[in-house]
C-alpha cells in the first residue's frame, strides 16, 4: 500500500512535469524569431523551477514587450520600444543637433517622462538658436513595430539682436562693454549659450583687473516684428563695484606671485571681510609650509576714492626654520619594536627639511594610520615643535587582535591572532556575503557578532558570522537581444551562463567580458530580472558597423611616401566573427597587407581564434625580403590585464641581395606571447605599465630552412607627473639562439626607424660584414625616455631620447658605443591612437646618412 502510493505520486509528478514545461510564444506584433525560439527552448528547463506564466511576461516587459499568459501560451501583445523619431518643421540649423535626441530615445522602452525630457532638450536647443517663442508638441503612435514619436515644432520667428544698450555709471567701462558686445552680437541671433560666454569673458576681464564684486545682468525686449525675424534690444546692466589694488609688503623669501596665487578674491569673485580673513589665513599657511612657522600677516585697507581702494598685506616672516631633530615619546608600556621602526621610517621624512605645518600634519596622520592598521584603534598622536625639533607624543592605547572567526565558509590566509581593524570586519562581511551570492543566494545577508575579551593588556576580538541565506536562486532565461544580422546559433560557443544552473554573479560578469571580447558589439547592456525563484540575465546588444574604413597618406624623410588604410567588418553573413584588412606602403621601407579573421569560442568560450594571411615586403640597406605568412593563433585572457597568445606560423620568404640573387626559405614556427598590460587606456594611455614576452621556436622537429629559438622582452612604464604631462619609459631586449640550419639574415635583429631609435634609417643599426653590409645580430638592447605634453585635447607634443644597439651574439653585449638620438614630435590624437610625426637627431652619426630624419607613423612608438 505504501509502495503503491509513492509510485502513484512519482507517476503524477513525471506526467505533469513536461506539460508545465512546454511553452509556446505567440506574437501579435513583429517579434524576433530567434528570441521566440530561445524562450521556447529554455522554457523546458526554466519552467521546471519557476512559474513561467509570471516570469516570461516579466522578462519580456523589461525587454520592452507587453505580454500575458493565456491558456498555456505566452501572447506578445505590444511592442513598447521606441523605433522611430520624426521631427516636423525643424529649423535647418538644428538638423545635426537632433541626432543626440534620436540617440537618447531610439531603442528605449517608451515612457512619458523619457519623452518629456527629450521635449525639454529640444526646446532648450531651439531657444539656444534664437527661437525664444518656440513650442514643441509630441505625438506618440503605437504601431506593431513599436512606438513612433513625432515632434511637431512651432518655432516662430528667430530673435535677432538689433540694438545693444549698456547701463553703467562708469563711462569707460560702459564703452568697453558696448564695444565688446557690439563686435560679436550686433546683427546676430540671440543665442543664449553664446551670449553667456561673451558676458563671462567680460566679467573675467574686469575681475582680472581687480573689480572683484563685478556684476553684469541682461534683459531683452522685442521692439519690432518683421517677416523673417523679431528685432530685439539687448539691455546690459553693469555694476563694476570698486577697483581693488592688492599690494604685498615685507615678503623677502616668498615671491609676490606665489602669495597672490593663494588670495581668494579673484577665485571667489568677491571682496568682503570673509575673503580678507581667508586670504590672510592662506598667506600664513603658505609661509608655515615654506619654513616660516612664526609668520604673521596684517591687512590695511585704504580707500582713495569711492571707486579706488588699496589693500596692503603686510607680512612679518619671522625666522626660517629647518627641522634637525625628530623624536618620539610613547605613553604606557608600548614595546613593539617593529612598529616603532615603521613609525620612525615614516617620520624621518621630516628630518633636514624646512618646517612645514602641512607636512608635519600629514606625518602625524600617517603615524596614526600605521597604529590603527596594527590594531591600536584608539591611538592618538600629537606633536610639539620647539626650536628646530619636532616631538611626536604617541598614545597607542590597547591593541585589538582578531583571535578567532566562526561562520566563514572559506579559508582565511592569516595566522591568529592578527591586528583587528573595522575595515577587516567590513571586508570579511562583504566577502562572505559575496561567497553565498555566487552560490545562488542572491539575498544573502551577514550579521557579525563581536565579542571582546581583555587579556594581558590586549583586547582579543572574536567574530561570529551569522548568515541569513534566503532562497537559493537559479539562472532562468539567458537571452541575447538586439541582434539584427548575427545569428543566435553563432554565439552558442561563447555562452558560459546556462539556464537552470545556480546563479553566480562572477559567471554573469565573465559572460559580459566574453561578449565584449568578440569584437562584434559596440554596446552591451545587462539587465537582470529577478523572479520568484530565478534571476534572468538579458544582454541587450548593439552590433558594430558591418563595414568601417580608415586611413591616411603622408610623406617623411624616413619612409618616403606613406599610405596606410584599414577596413573592418563585424559579423558578416550573420556569423559572429570579425574581419580585419589592413595595408601599409612605405616607399623606402616596404609594404604589408594583413587579412585577419577572428572568432570567439574556439575550444572554449574564453578563447578567441585568429587566422591571418600576411604578405610583407621589407627593404633593408643590403637586401630585400618578401614574406608570405599563414598564421593560426589562439588568444586567451587570464583576468583583466593578462593575455596569452599561442599558435603556429608557416611562411615562405624570398630574400634578394646583389651578390646571391634570390634565396627561398620555408619556415615553420611555434610561438607563445604573454602580455600583461596595466595601462589605463589601450589607444591613448597616460599611466600604468606593460610587460611583454615572446618565445618562439623555428625549425627543428617542425622542419624548414631555419632552426633557432627566439625570446624577446619589452617593458613599458607610464607616469603622469602633471595634468597634461606624461613620462614614458621603455626598455627592451631580444635574444636568438641558433641551431642546425641557423638563422636567416632576414630574421635577425635590426634597429632604427620610427618604432625603435628615431633619427636613424630603418634597419641601419646592425653589425656589418666584411663588405660593409648590414647583416643583423642575435642580440639587441633598447631604451627610450619620452615626455608627452597634451594640449587642446587632441594635440600632443613630445620630447624623446632613444638609445640601443644590436650585437652579433649575446656575449658581445656592452654599453659602450650605443647608438642614440634625441628629438621632438607632434601627435594628433584619435580615438584609436595618434597620428605621429617625429624628428630624431643622431648623437652617433652613420656614414652616408644625415644627422636627422623625420618619421611619420600611426600609434605610439611604445
Amino acid at each position: 500500500m505504501n509502495r503503491s502510493f509513492w509510485l502513484l505520486l512519482f507517476a503524477v509528478f513525471f506526467v505533469c512535469l513536461p506539460a508545465s514545461a512546454k511553452v509556446v510564444v505567440v506574437s501579435r506584433v513583429p517579434f524576433p524569431a530567434y528570441l521566440k525560439a530561445e524562450i521556447e527552448n529554455e522554457a523546458s528547463v526554466v519552467c521546471r523551477i519557476d512559474n513561467c506564466s509570471l516570469t516570461i511576461p516579466k522578462v519580456l516587459d523589461a525587454m520592452g514587450y507587453e505580454a500575458g499568459w493565456e491558456g498555456g501560451r505566452i501572447i506578445v501583445k505590444k511592442n513598447l520600444i521606441i523605433k522611430s523619431v520624426i521631427f516636423k518643421n525643424l529649423p535647418f540649423q538644428l538638423r545635426k543637433s537632433v541626432k543626440t535626441i534620436k540617440g537618447f530615445l531610439i531603442g528605449q522602452k517608451f515612457s512619458r517622462s523619457f519623452v518629456e525630457n527629450a521635449k525639454l532638450l529640444l526646446r532648450f536647443k531651439l531657444e539656444d538658436f534664437g527661437f525664444k517663442d518656440a513650442r514643441v508638441d509630441v505625438i506618440s503612435k503605437l504601431t506593431p513595430e513599436g512606438y513612433v514619436l513625432i515632434f511637431e515644432v512651432k518655432h516662430g520667428l528667430p530673435h535677432q539682436i538689433k540694438k545693444i544698450t549698456v547701463i553703467c555709471a562708469d563711462k569707460e567701462i560702459k564703452q568697453y562693454v558696448y564695444s565688446q558686445l557690439r563686435n560679436v552680437l550686433l546683427g546676430k541671433r540671440l543665442k543664449r549659450t553664446y551670449l553667456f560666454e561673451q558676458l563671462k569673458q567680460i566679467e573675467n576681464h574686469f575681475i582680472s583687473r581687480g573689480y572683484y564684486n563685478f556684476e553684469i545682468t541682461t534683459q531683452t525686449r522685442v521692439y519690432d516684428t518683421g517677416k523673417s525675424v523679431k528685432s530685439v534690444e539687448l539691455v546690459v546692466k553693469v555694476v563694476p563695484g570698486k577697483l581693488y589694488k592688492i599690494k604685498i609688503l615685507g615678503n623677502r623669501h616668498v615671491s609676490t606671485d606665489k602669495i597672490l596665487s593663494v588670495i581668494t578674491f579673484k577665485r571667489d569673485r568677491a571682496f568682503d571681510e570673509f575673503e580678507v580673513e581667508q586670504s590672510k589665513d592662506n598667506i600664513v599657511e603658505l609661509y608655515k609650509n615654506s619654513g616660516f612657522p612664526f609668520a604673521k600677516v596684517s591687512v590695511e585697507i585704504v580707500e582713495h576714492s569711492q571707486r579706488n581702494v588699496s589693500v596692503f598685506f603686510k607680512v612679518t616672516e619671522g625666522a626660517f626654520v629647518r627641522i634637525n631633530t625628530v623624536s618620539f615619546k610613547y605613553s604606557g608600556s608600548f614595546d613593539d619594536k617593529n612598529l616603532m621602526e615603521e613609525i620612525k621610517d615614516v617620520a624621518l621624512a621630516l628630518k633636514g627639511r624646512p618646517f612645514s605645518a602641512k607636512k608635519i600634519e600629514d606625518i602625524r596622520d600617517n603615524i596614526e594610520y600605521v597604529l590603527k592598521t596594527s590594531g591600536y584603534l584608539n591611538a592618538t598622536v600629537q606633536y610639539k615643535f620647539r626650536g628646530s625639533a619636532v616631538l611626536f607624543l604617541i598614545n597607542p592605547g590597547v591593541q585589538f587582535l582578531v583571535a578567532g572567526i566562526r561562520g566563514v565558509p572559506f579559508r582565511i590566509d592569516r595566522k591568529f591572532p592578527f591586528p583587528y581593524s573595522p575595515t577587516f570586519e567590513t571586508k570579511i562581511e562583504s566577502d562572505v556575503a559575496d561567497y553565498y551570492r555566487n552560490e545562488g543566494y542572491v539575498d544573502a545577508k551577514v550579521i557579525v557578532n563581536k565579542k571582546i575579551v581583555r587579556k594581558g593588556g590586549k583586547a582579543l576580538v572574536f567574530l561570529d558570522l551569522k548568515v541569513i541565506k534566503g532562497r537559493r536562486y537559479r539562472v532562468g532565461f539567458f537571452l541575447l537581444t538586439g541582434l539584427d544580422r548575427t545569428k543566435i546559433s553563432s554565439l552558442t560557443p561563447v555562452a558560459v551562463v546556462k539556464p537552470g544552473n545556480f546563479y553566480n554573479r562572477k559567471r554573469i560578469i565573465e559572460q559580459y567580458s566574453i561578449l565584449s571580447g568578440t569584437r562584434i558589439f559596440s554596446m552591451i547592456d545587462l539587465k537582470e530580472i529577478k523572479s520568484d525563484r530565478t534571476v534572468n540575465p538579458v544582454f541587450v546588444l548593439k552590433e558594430s558597423p558591418v563595414l568601417s574604413v580608415k586611413g591616411f597618406v603622408g610623406y617623411s624623410t624616413d619612409a618616403g611616401a606613406t599610405v596606410r588604410g584599414t577596413v573592418k567588418s563585424s559579423s558578416p553573413f550573420g556569423r559572429a566573427f570579425s574581419v580585419f584588412l589592413s595595408g601599409e606602403y612605405r616607399e623606402t621601407e616596404g609594404s604589408n597587407v594583413l587579412f585577419k579573421i577572428g572568432r570567439s569560442g574556439f575550444l572554449s568560450p574564453r578563447n578567441r581564434a585568429y587566422l591571418s594571411l600576411i604578405r610583407k615586403t621589407e627593404i633593408f640597406e643590403s637586401f630585400d625580403v618578401e614574406r608570405y605568412i599563414t598564421r593560426f593563433e589562439i588568444s586567451r585572457k587570464q583576468g583583466k590585464s593578462l593575455k596569452q597568445n599561442y599558435g603556429v606560423e608557416i611562411s615562405k620568404e624570398i630574400v634578394n641581395d646583389a651578390v646571391s640573387g634570390d634565396t627561398r626559405f620555408y619556415k615553420k614556427t611555434l610561438f607563445i606571447v604573454t602580455d600583461y598590460d596595466k595601462r589605463d587606456s589601450f589607444s591613448i594611455p597616460t599611466r600604468g605599465y606593460r610587460f611583454y614576452l615572446k618565445l618562439s621556436y623555428t625549425g627543428g622537429f617542425l622542419g624548414g630552412d631555419a632552426d633557432y629559438f627566439l625570446s624577446e622582452l619589452k617593458l613599458l612604464r607610464l607616469k603622469r607627473i602633471r595634468k597634461n604631462f606624461v613620462v614614458a619609459l621603455r626598455a627592451g631586449t631580444g635574444y636568438i639562439k641558433p641551431f642546425g640550419a641557423g638563422v636567416p639574415i632576414q630574421d635577425r635583429f635590426y634597429l632604427g626607424g620610427a618604432e625603435s631609435i628615431r633619427g636613424y634609417k630603418y634597419g641601419t643599426i646592425s653589425p656589418l660584414d666584411s663588405s660593409g653590409n648590414y647583416v643583423g645580430g642575435d642580440f639587441y638592447s633598447l631604451a627610450s625616455l619620452e615626455l608627452r605634453y597634451t594640449f587642446f585635447k587632441e594635440f600632443q607634443l613630445a620630447l624623446f631620447c632613444d638609445a640601443g644597439d644590436v650585437f652579433p651574439e649575446a656575449s658581445d653585449f656592452t654599453f659602450n658605443g650605443w647608438y642614440s638620438s634625441v628629438g621632438a614630435g607632434f601627435r594628433y590624437l584619435t580615438p584609436v591612437g595618434p597620428l605621429r610625426l617625429d624628428y630624431g637627431y643622431k648623437l652617433k652619426p652613420i656614414e652616408g646618412q644625415g644627422r636627422g630624419r623625420f618619421h611619420l607613423s600611426f600609434g605610439f612608438p611604445f
